[in-house]
C-alpha cells in the first residue's frame, strides 16, 4: 500500500541539532530522537494519524498535522506538553511556516483548502480554496509565495501570501506528493509519485526546467543547505536517490529497507535522516559517503520528519573603543566595550564571544549582554563575533561586530 502524506517544508531550514522529531501515524504520537546519542526519547501523544510536522524557527513549538482527526497539535518543545488542538479542514496533509515565523499554512486534501494559522494565537484565518486536491506545500525564502502540489490535477499552484490569491497552475508529473524550495528561492523540486520522477520548476518563469527519474513511488525530498544535493525517498523500491543539483543527475541509489517515507537533512549538510514506515525506525545517511548507518527505533508507522532548526542569532553586536587607564602595557590603554540584542529564540541559555574563531568569553542569559576587553590596536576590535547557544546545545550563526 502506498503511503503519502509527506510534504518536506523546510528545504534549507533543516539544520544540525541534537533532535529530530518523527510523526508516528499508527501510534498517534511524535518521537523525539536525540541524534547525538542516536536514541529515541519518550513519545508525545498528539492527534489521530499524524503525518507530518513543522518546527517554528525559534525552536519553541512543533506543529503536528493529524490527518484523521482533522486538526493540528501544537507541541511545546521545551516541556514536551501538547496544547489545544487547532481544527483545520478535512484530511490535512502538509504544513509550512513562513520565514518570519508568524503563520503556518496547512493543506487540507479532503476539503480542497489551505488553512492559515496565526502562530501567536494558534487561531485559524480564512481558508484559501484550491479545487484540485492540495497536498504538499513549501514557502519561498522571502515569504512572498507558497507553492502547493495538487494530486487531483498533477500541478503546482502558487499562492500570493500577501493577498491569499492563487495564481496559474504549473503542470508537473503524476500525483505530486512533496515539494522543496532551494535557499535562493530559484527552484522548486516536486516529487511525482506515479511518474517516479522529480520535476524542477524554474520559479522565475513558472515553468518546468527539467525532469529527473528516480526510484519507484517517491514520496519525499529534502535539500542540503548548500543547495548541491537533494535526497528523495522511494517507498516501493526501498531506496533513497541522491540528486546532484548542479548537474541535475542522479547518483547511485542508497538501499534503505522498511519503506522509506520521509527525509530531512542536518543543517551542516553531513547527515540525512530517513523514516522507515514499515520498520518503525529512522536511518541516518552519511552524506559524504552516501552510506546508511544503523537504524534508530521509534514508534509505529513513522512518516514525516523534521530536524530542530538552528538557534536564531542575536543582533546588533556593537563595539566601542576608547582609552582607559587600566588597559596598559601592550594594550596601549585601549578598551573594547560591546553589547548586543538578545536572540528571539526562547531556549537560549548563553552567548559566546569569539575572537578569530576562538571562544574568549560566555555570558549567561539573564545577565547584562555586554563584554569588555583590552585591545592593542583599534583595528583588532573587528576580530570579535557573538553567537547564541540553546539549551539543546544548538549554536546560532555568528554575528560580526560593528565598531561605532
Amino acid at each position: 500500500m502506498k503511503i503519502f502524506f509527506l510534504s518536506i517544508i523546510m528545504s534549507a531550514s533543516l539544520v544540525a541539532g541534537p533532535f529530530v522529531y518523527v510523526a508516528d501515524t499508527t501510534s498517534n504520537s511524535i518521537t523525539p530522537v536525540n541524534i547525538t546519542t542516536n536514541s529515541a526519547e519518550t513519545d508525545i501523544a498528539v492527534g489521530t494519524f499524524p503525518v507530518t510536522l513543522a518546527i517554528t524557527h525559534d525552536n519553541a513549538t512543533a506543529y503536528v498535522v493529524n490527518n484523521n482527526s482533522n486538526d493540528v497539535s501544537p507541541v511545546d518543545l521545551i516541556t514536551h506538553s501538547v496544547g489545544t488542538a487547532i481544527s483545520v479542514g478535512l484530511s490535512p496533509s502538509g504544513i509550512a511556516i513562513t520565514p518570519d515565523g508568524t503563520t503556518a499554512y496547512v493543506t487540507n486534501t479532503g476539503s480542497l483548502t489551505v488553512t492559515p494559522i496565526d502562530i501567536a494565537t494558534n487561531t485559524t484565518g480564512t481558508d484559501i480554496s484550491l479545487p484540485n486536491g492540495p497536498f504538499a506545500i513549501a514557502i519561498t525564502p522571502d515569504g512572498s509565495t507558497a507553492y502547493v502540489t495538487n494530486i487531483g490535477s498533477n500541478s503546482v499552484t502558487p499562492i500570493d501570501l500577501a493577498t491569499s490569491t492563487p495564481g496559474t497552475d504549473i503542470t508537473v508529473g503524476n500525483f505530486p506528493v512533496a515539494i522543496a524550495i532551494d535557499a535562493g528561492g530559484n527552484f522548486a523540486y516536486v516529487v511525482n509519485n506515479d511518474s517516479n520522477s522529480v520535476s524542477i520548476i524554474d520559479l522565475s518563469h513558472s515553468t518546468v526546467a527539467a525532469t529527473i527519474s528516480v526510484g519507484s513511488s517517491p514520496v519525499a525530498i529534502a535539500l542540503t543547505p548548500d543547495g548541491t544535493l537533494a535526497y528523495v525517498a522511494n517507498q516501493d523500491s526501498n531506496t533513497v536517490t541522491p540528486i546532484n543539483l548542479l548537474t541535475n543527475t542522479t547518483l547511485m541509489d542508497i538501499v534503505i529497507t522498511g519503506s522509506p517515507s520521509g527525509v530531512a537533512i542536518s543543517p551542516d549538510g553531513t547527515t540525512a535522516y530517513v523514516t522507515n514506515n514499515t520498520a518503525n525506525s529512522i536511518t541516518p545517511i552519511d552524506i559524504a559517503t552516501n552510506s546508511a548507518g544503523t537504524p534508530i527505533m521509534v514508534a509505529s508507522g513513522p512518516l514525516g520528519i523534521a530536524v530542530t532548526p538552528p538557534t536564531l542569532p542575536p543582533s546588533h553586536f556593537v563595539g566601542r573603543v576608547k582609552k582607559e587607564i587600566y588597559c596598559t602595557g601592550k594594550h596601549q590603554g585601549l578598551v573594547l566595550t560591546t553589547s548586543w540584542v538578545e536572540s528571539p529564540a526562547v531556549d537560549v541559555v548563553l552567548y559566546r564571544i569569539y575572537k578569530k574563531g576562538c571562544v574568549v568569553d560566555e555570558v549567561l542569559t539573564g545577565f547584562p549582554l555586554t563584554f569588555t576587553t583590552c585591545v592593542s590596536k583599534a583595528q583588532k576590535a573587528k576580530n570579535y563575533s557573538v553567537t547564541a547557544l540553546s539549551a539543546n546545545n544548538i549554536e546560532s550563526d555568528p554575528v560580526a561586530i560593528v565598531i561605532v
